[in-house]
């Protein structure tokens, strides 16, 4: 039968759901849904166990980069974490919407909202918390990097400072970001 993915299991599971009724299930038809069950299940641990051991990883190196400070770790930490997102992500997907349950291991969907901020200068003065405004020679005897034209043509370059929490809930500049994941128990 060979390695088949999480996602083909989860076809032919529907296939089997599709194809056999109640009163068509044989003990060949049997023996045929309990083994697509067993290899859904072990394929489900299969993952949790690779969650496990990314995981483990990724606090292993968080140790050793918290007393110093390396771009190295601190890239393969990243590449870490973005591998345990893309893992969780594609759980999410190929649950959709139930919990995933193998021998050891479950897997339960669910999608978190984060939330950013658009264009700050369309923000009204009031929610402001600070604004830094620096003359462009000053700017230019600080830093080497070329600004745009509309910005070496300006007087004044401004930096305006807004806390999240301190805007309107449906304020037009807050954007949510939906993230799908799932929790592991």
């Amino acid at each position: 039968m060979g390695s088949r993915s999480l996602a083909d299991l989860f076809i032919e599971q529907r296939f089997l759901e599709e194809t056999f009724t109640n009163d068509e299930i044989t003990d060949d038809n049997d023996i045929i849904w309990a083994n697509n069950e067993l290899e859904i299940r072990d394929k489900i641990d299969a993952y949790g166990f690779i969650l496990q051991s990314l995981s483990a990883e990724n606090e292993k190196l968080l140790a050793i980069v918290k007393p110093v400070i390396n771009e190295k770790i601190g890239s393969k930490v990243k590449s870490i974490e973005g591998r345990i997102e893309r893992i969780k992500k594609r759980l999410f997907t190929l649950s959709d919407g139930k919990s995933l349950r193998g021998n050891l291991f479950s897997f339960h969907p669910y999608e978190s909202t984060r939330h950013t901020l658009g264009d700050v200068n369309k923000i009204e003065d009031e929610y402001i918390i600070a604004s830094v405004e620096m003359p462009y020679s000053l700017y230019k005897s600080l830093c080497s990097w070329d600004l745009t034209k509309e910005a070496k043509e300006s007087i004044v370059l401004k930096n305006k400072k807004v806390r999240i929490t301190d805007l309107p809930e449906n304020h037009p500049e807050i954007i949510k970001v939906k993230k799908p994941s799932v929790r592991i128990t």
